[in-house]
């Protein structure tokens, strides 16, 4: 009897990935991270089936598409032994947290805040003039994506 990762590859060798992302589905009842992970991975590949069938896709797309899903199939059999059970502290395609890029976002617009308001004191300083309405701009945004960053973090701290 062949390994189920021999098994599962074959399936994507042949373009069965439907198949792979079915066994790989059996496989992981036991973990629900990789189990959810998968379950991701199937509903890219239902999307992408759907946008060939109504024809919204151009070949190259669904090409590169198809490729990432089978990519990501075999980084997911990285958490099986080849008897097809989960190995011990397998953690498969980790979600990017929204709150963490808003993070960024916010870090970002408030360094950018921090400057422009900077910039402006010392501008005032040196008697090129004063304040315009300019350094209300980065100041408004950076406000807005703070309070945005702050909503994410209370909702997500009501997720877990």
């Amino acid at each position: 009897m062949s390994s189920i990762v021999s098994e599962i590859k074959d399936f994507l060798a042949h373009g069965r990935t439907s198949d792979a992302l079915s066994r790989l589905l059996e496989l992981s009842q036991s973990n629900k991270q990789i189990h959810d992970s998968i379950l991701m991975v199937l509903a890219e590949f239902n999307d992408l089936n759907a946008a060939r069938l109504r024809g919204t896709i151009h070949n190259e797309e669904a090409t590169l598409r198809q490729n990432k899903i089978n990519e990501k199939v075999l980084m997911a059999l990285d958490s099986f032994d080849s008897q097809g059970r989960v190995l011990p502290g397998s953690v498969v395609m980790k979600k990017t947290e929204p709150v963490s890029m808003l993070g960024r976002l916010s870090v970002t617009f408030g360094g950018l805040t921090l400057l422009t308001l900077i910039g402006q004191f010392f501008w005032v300083k040196l008697g090129y003039g004063g304040w315009t309405d300019l350094y209300a701009i980065p100041l408004f945004i950076g406000f807005l994506i703070f309070i945005a960053y702050l909503l994410a973090l209370v909702i997500s701290a009501f997720k877990k």
